[in-house]
Order: C-alpha cells, then sequence, then structure tokens
C-alpha cells in the first residue's frame, strides 16, 4: 500500500490533474461489482462523479502524505492497544483492494478481541454502497455494549 502510495505520488507530479483523476475514477469504476445490484452500481458511479467534482490536488497530495505516515507506526504491536480489548470494531469489506488483505491481516492481529465484520461488498466505498447495513451493524455493536 506504501509503494503504491509512492507511485501515485509520483504519477501525480507530472501527469495533468484531469487525467489523474480520470485514472482514479476508471479504477475505482472498473472493480469487480458482480454481487452489486443495479441501483448499487449506480451508486457507485454518481459517488465517484461527486467524488471527482470534490477531489483538488492538495487534498489528493495531503491523502497521499498521510497514508505514506503510517509507515512511522509499523512498530506498533498489540500491547500499544490493549487498553482497546474488546472494544474495537473492524468493518473491513472483503472485496476492498485499496485496503488489501495484507493490511486488513495487520490490523486484525494488532488490535485485542476485535469485533470484526467482513461481509459487506462494495470495497472502501462499502459505507457508502450499504449505508444503511453499516449503519444497521454499527447501531447493533454499540446496543450490545451498552447493556
Amino acid at each position: 500500500m506504501i509503494e503504491g502510495q509512492k507511485k501515485a505520488k509520483k504519477l501525480l507530479s507530472f501527469i495533468p490533474f484531469a487525467l489523474y483523476k480520470w485514472l482514479i475514477k476508471w479504477a475505482v469504476l472498473k472493480k469487480k461489482t458482480d454481487g452489486f445490484t443495479q441501483q448499487e452500481k449506480m451508486q457507485m458511479k454518481n459517488l465517484c462523479n461527486v467524488m471527482m467534482k470534490l477531489l483538488d490536488k492538495s487534498y489528493e497530495y495531503h491523502m497521499i502524505d498521510f497514508l505514506v505516515d503510517a509507515q512511522n507506526h509499523f512498530g506498533m504491536t498489540e500491547n500499544d492497544f490493549r487498553k482497546f480489548d474488546d472494544r474495537v470494531l473492524l468493518i473491513l469489506s472483503e472485496d476492498d483492494h485499496t485496503f488489501n488483505q495484507a493490511c486488513k491481516d495487520s490490523l486484525v492481529s494488532i488490535m485485542t478481541n476485535p469485533t470484526l465484520i467482513t461481509n459487506l461488498h462494495g470495497g472502501h466505498l462499502a459505507l457508502m454502497i450499504q449505508l444503511d447495513e453499516y449503519a444497521r451493524k454499527v447501531s447493533e455493536y454499540i446496543l450490545k455494549r451498552e447493556k
């Protein structure tokens, strides 16, 4: 993931931003959507269009730098998260290729007793593609802990 972000930053430095945005949109829309309903596919396309209108170069640089900075925290261990034992909800869409399986596995392994949800599709945008289901699962998690 880190190397991919470094490559994206290089690309961003020499190609026109309009082309860069087109490449992002193309990459998002070419993702496998076999399990999506027509409505979900349309939501994804509409969301992508809105995101591309709002995206500017300075924000893209900011997000790349933010993700690359994550490597400064690679030394963290389960002990750093022990105080959150059984109080972490991880929603990791199985078809998220932005946050690859190695990243997901590392995140799960460093948390102590996380609640893990993986059965939402929509990739990195599962929250937006399946907002109602996402909200339902988060609400269930919170209500279960209030008892």
